[in-house]
């Protein structure tokens, strides 16, 4: 059964559907999707199983994922001093002390919407939900002019990435913290793992351009562990890697597609100039 009373507390309900096993109301994501504001109620939640659909925008899933695109908590997402497992992996048991990640985050803020960092997101194509949805924040103390990315896995914060958003010359794009682990995960994790398929990209602004089920790589490889998650996640997989990196994506079909269905995103239909998931995002939106 699903708590109706959570839900109200971001939700505007409206009425109640088929004697009771629908609760419908005014949908929060039709803007997000392209549509007007929902004004009569088109998002049905079904009273006992939690799926959902807005039968006017077209956004659906469980409960779960509800919960996370509302910001309601279904599970904890704490930092503490305990360690991070990973069932089922033998070399995959101590990732990470949380100890660790506890001084790391600790000087975490989220972006205030004044803040530069939160314009140059909203350049890229990101929404304010995305922003809110995603943990973008920044480190007062360290890694000036980076906005930063937690990576969440199962719930706990694990490592992050962060991505300059003042462009000088002297400055890489893409900082990664010392000793992180980074390619023992893949950002979005969480919530691309309640879908059945999922897009796999090379970058963070690619993955979310891509939709909730899409999730990153940080780069145009696969680790081992990298390669475990996601067979043992999704059953069916779409490559969408950038335009130059389409040697390094027909590798990869060939490591995951004696495990899972596989599917590779063409490029060549596209104009020449858009390199990316995120550029194409960018300019179908002009």
């Amino acid at each position: 059964m699903i708590d109706v009373k959570l839900l109200e507390t971001k939700l505007k309900k409206r009425r109640v559907a088929k004697g009771g096993e629908e609760v419908v109301f005014i949908c929060p994501f039709c803007e997000r999707n392209g549509m007007g504001p929902d004004r009569r109620g088109h998002l049905y939640v079904n009273s006992i199983t939690g799926q959902f659909i807005c039968h006017r925008c077209g956004e659906r899933g469980s409960y779960k994922t509800l919960l996370w695109l509302l910001q309601l908590p279904y599970q904890d997402i704490a930092i503490t001093s305990d360690i991070v497992l990973v069932q089922g992996l033998d070399d995959f048991s101590q990732l990470y002390v949380k100890e660790e990640l506890n001084s790391a985050f600790k000087s975490f803020r989220y972006l205030d919407k004044n803040h530069e960092a939160y314009k140059y997101l909203l350049n890229r194509g990101l929404t304010s939900d995305d922003i809110k949805l995603y943990h973008f924040g920044i480190f007062t103390d360290k890694v000036k002019d980076y906005v930063i990315i937690p990576i969440i896995y199962q719930g706990h914060w694990v490592t992050w990435q962060g991505r300059a958003y003042k462009s000088t010359d002297k400055k890489r794009r893409y900082y990664n913290p010392p000793n992180s682990q980074l390619h023992n995960y893949v950002f979005n994790y969480d919530l691309a793992s309640m879908y059945k398929h999922v897009i796999i990209t090379e970058g963070i602004f690619d993955a979310i351009s891509a939709g909730h089920n899409g999730i990153a790589t940080f780069g145009k490889t696969l680790s081992k562990k990298q390669i475990y998650l996601i067979v043992n996640t999704w059953p069916q997989v779409i490559l969408a890697y950038d335009r130059d990196a389409q040697k390094e994506q027909e590798h990869i079909a060939r490591q995951l597609c004696n495990y899972i269905d596989v599917y590779m995103f063409d490029w060549k239909t596209i104009d020449d100039s858009i390199k990316d998931l995120n550029e194409l995002l960018i300019h179908s939106s002009k």
